[in-house]
């Protein structure tokens, strides 16, 4: 056999070995691809993107499958800007939100509590998330859309956000609007030490309740929908309920309004938690948002009321 063949041959197979890659920590929202992650989409076409040196990403585009295989530090140099040509396109903006969207997974670990994603089935409720950490241009414009439709919804604001926006976090809650906490700054839950983490959410909800003056919901969203059941128990024992989302908009890619709308409605359901962000698409698919949901004959309140107070 041809030394050459061989040699090339052996080269594979340690290829092969080597791409068995740990899968992504559960729950947790990458904007990079960490592991094994199916996406389907329809028009695809045909489209195969191969990065071999160091970086090894892998993306196979075949009718409506797509595989995107990247290894945990996928997030360096020109691996970030093949992922992102891939995320930001119009073809993978649709197909990241298939896997972003959809019932959050709980990957039950033996953990005594799991994370909220979804409220109580019995009431035709939906509660509308706005995650803020930036964005304080479209916010007062995004509470004029609800207070003209009659909507209350939770805002979950940073610590970092409010201390900087004051005025505007007093005014959501002027408004009657749920305002808890998105953690003291926008931190990765998991990475933090028990202590941080106890500091990420009670610093938070404590920053709230000097501007606000009242005590904010016992709900922490974590910062990127990072969890695990760590966070989870942990937050717990703080009194805290871990709220993820039923459906996620990804509405942070800025696709267009239709998209963001299509996406939100796809959770018509008894309970289900849609997440936003104040971005400029949003705020113009908010109207139709709330006139479908409401034409479907939901009510749209707020996480607490979503799972069940009713008081």
């Amino acid at each position: 056999m041809d030394p050459y063949r061989q040699c090339r041959g052996n080269m594979v197979i340690i290829m092969i070995k080597t791409l068995r890659i740990p899968k992504p920590q559960a729950g947790r929202t990458h904007p990079y691809t960490t592991g094994w992650r199916i996406m389907t989409s329809k028009d695809f076409g045909v489209r195969i993107l191969l990065w071999v040196p160091t970086g090894l990403i892998l993306g196979f585009f075949i009718g409506g499958l797509s595989i995107v295989l990247a290894p945990s530090y996928a997030a360096l140099g020109p691996v970030t800007f093949l992922y992102r040509l891939l995320a930001e396109s119009e073809y993978g903006n649709v197909g990241y939100a298939r896997l972003a969207t959809g019932q959050a997974e709980s990957r039950y670990d033996g953990s005594a509590v799991k994370p909220v994603t979804i409220g109580d089935g019995r009431y035709p409720n939906v509660a509308l998330m706005f995650n803020l950490d930036w964005g304080q241009d479209i916010v007062p414009r995004i509470l004029d859309v609800l207070e003209e439709h009659d909507v209350k919804c939770t805002f979950f604001v940073t610590g970092t956000f409010a201390r900087k926006n004051s005025e505007l976090i007093l005014e959501i809650a002027r408004r009657g609007h749920e305002v808890a906490t998105h953690g003291e700054e926008h931190k990765n839950s998991t990475s933090l030490r028990p202590r941080q983490l106890d500091r990420l959410i009670l610093k938070g909800a404590k920053i709230l309740e000097e501007i606000t003056g009242k005590t904010p919901p016992p709900l922490f969203s974590p910062p990127s929908g990072d969890w695990n059941s760590a966070v989870v128990e942990r937050a717990s024992r703080l009194g805290f309920q871990t709220i993820l989302w039923t459906i996620n908009t990804a509405d942070w890619q800025l696709p267009p309004p239709e998209v963001i709308a299509k996406r939100a409605l796809a959770g018509c359901r008894n309970g289900a938690l849609i997440l936003l962000h104040p971005t400029e698409p949003t705020l113009k698919a908010l109207p139709t948002i709330i006139t479908e949901f409401k034409s479907r004959g939901f009510t749209l309140t707020t996480v607490t009321r979503t799972l069940g107070d009713h008081e």
